[in-house]
């Protein structure tokens, strides 16, 4: 973790130097690249969230019609989930743990593109059991945003995960909001189920 820490520090500094160098007054720009400098200082992923990734794969990964829903977690499909964890290149990029004992983590993976070069991110929280093991049954996925570049997608995670974890209304950012691209789904058409842990069509949710 200290590896990515290092790297992505300093990515967001280069980027921020170069939006710093021009002569515009995108004043957003420079305040979300500080924002995201500010994010991964405080809330920088602990050393367990590889580990944590890997228990939560088979809810957030590519399902696979080989694999029934209730057996994802089986042994067996391990395998798969690690190598779609690995081809996705899937990481866990922000973590905080609330007063009231609530995990949230902003989880980035690499989306199909033209160029290979087009991410997208997703935030999610979950709760511990008293044996410090993830409670998978309290698992939800609160949004994913639209894939982008690296140099749009880290601002834009920063600024929509402060927003959760200050317990802002994130709907001024939802599709046909907000002023710019940040949040794919939910929408008005789409919401979280939490007993099938999948997305769905909002009539189709009783």
């Amino acid at each position: 973790m200290m590896k990515y820490y290092v790297y992505l520090v300093g990515f967001l500094v280069f980027i921020y130097s170069c939006q710093n160098s021009k002569t515009s007054n995108n004043g957003a720009q420079e305040q979300w690249l500080k924002d995201s400098l500010s994010m991964v200082k405080m809330y920088a992923p602990s050393d367990s969230a590889d580990q944590v990734l890997n228990v939560l794969m088979p809810f957030i990964g590519r399902k696979h019609d080989s694999i029934p829903a209730l057996k994802r977690f089986d042994a067996k499909y391990r395998s798969y989930y690690d190598l779609h964890k690995t081809e996705r290149q899937y990481q866990i990029i922000y973590q905080h743990r609330t007063a009231g004992g609530q995990d949230i983590i902003m989880v980035k993976r690499l989306e199909p593109s033209i160029k290979n070069d087009k991410y997208a991110v997703l935030c999610a929280q979950y709760k511990r059991l008293p044996d410090g093991n993830i409670d998978t049954a309290s698992f939800e996925e609160l949004f994913w945003s639209w894939k982008m570049p690296l140099s749009e997608l880290h601002p834009k995670a920063a600024k929509l995960f402060k927003a959760v974890v200050n317990q802002e209304d994130l709907k001024p950012y939802i599709p046909g909001k907000e002023d710019d691209l940040y949040i794919m789904f939910p929408d008005e058409h789409v919401k979280y189920n939490t007993t099938s842990k999948t997305w769905l069509a909002k009539d189709s949710i009783q």
